[in-house]
């Protein structure tokens, strides 16, 4: 019978409770191994760390390192387990597929040992940072709209920008935020588990102490370019 890893990962103590338990993630990793010829030889585990960076995680680290030696697949509930970084992402799949291990993601139904699996991951990526493209493009033309039609754009500004003096300046940190929202929705998640998402993961809005489904339809429906009359 062939080895393969398993890691596992939770942000947040409510994560862990209202999302998808460590134990929940171990479970369907148990489950893809026997049905797939494979055994679990160790867990790894990250609890209570974001998946914001990938090298501030010694469990996620060790499971590479080891998976690299034993040329042994790193199986994971999702993506989003691994990292939310796409570039973080790109890196460690090429790095497994170098030293001829591979990465496994059960909820994107992702093996990267075959060449479909590959493909699909590549298509993924390319997706995930056009949408990041897309959205900053929307916006940019949505103020630029507004600033045509005289209208104005000081006071509360809109997620993802900031004032400065008269001119408009991107906030970095909430156009970030804007691609996974977006990531989120056009995976089919509705208002109300984007914005329990958000909270769990601790990300601050913008005015307001607190996430609401209401908050996030604006915040989406915001990137849609008004049309000239």
């Amino acid at each position: 019978m062939k080895n393969c890893l398993a890691y596992i990962r939770v942000s947040t103590e409510s994560q862990a409770r209202y999302g998808v338990s460590l134990e929940a993630q171990q479970e369907r990793i148990e489950k893809w191994a026997v049905a797939n010829g494979y055994q679990v030889s160790e867990c790894f585990c990250d609890s209570g760390i974001s998946g914001k960076r990938a090298d501030n995680r010694q469990a996620l680290q060790d499971c590479l390192k080891r998976a690299c030696k034993e040329k042994v697949p790193v199986v994971t509930y999702s993506l989003s387990r691994i990292s939310r970084s796409v570039r973080d992402m790109i890196g460690i799949a090429d790095k497994l597929q170098k030293a001829g291990a591979a990465l496994v993601s059960l909820s994107e139904n992702l093996d990267l040992s075959t060449a479909s699996g590959k493909l699909s991951f590549q298509l993924f990526s390319v997706l995930a940072e056009h949408e990041r493209n897309l959205i900053s493009e929307r916006t940019t033309s949505s103020m630029q709209h507004l600033k045509a039609q005289g209208k104005r754009v000081s006071g509360k500004m809109p997620y993802g920008w900031d004032l400065a003096g008269d001119s408009l300046k991107t906030n970095k940190a909430e156009t970030k935020v804007l691609g996974v929202m977006m990531a989120l929705r056009s995976e089919g998640k509705s208002y109300e588990a984007i914005a329990k998402h958000l909270t769990e993961s601790r990300i601050k809005p913008k005015y307001g102490k607190a996430w609401f489904p209401g908050t996030v339809y604006r915040i989406i429906k915001a990137q849609e370019v008004p049309q000239a009359a």
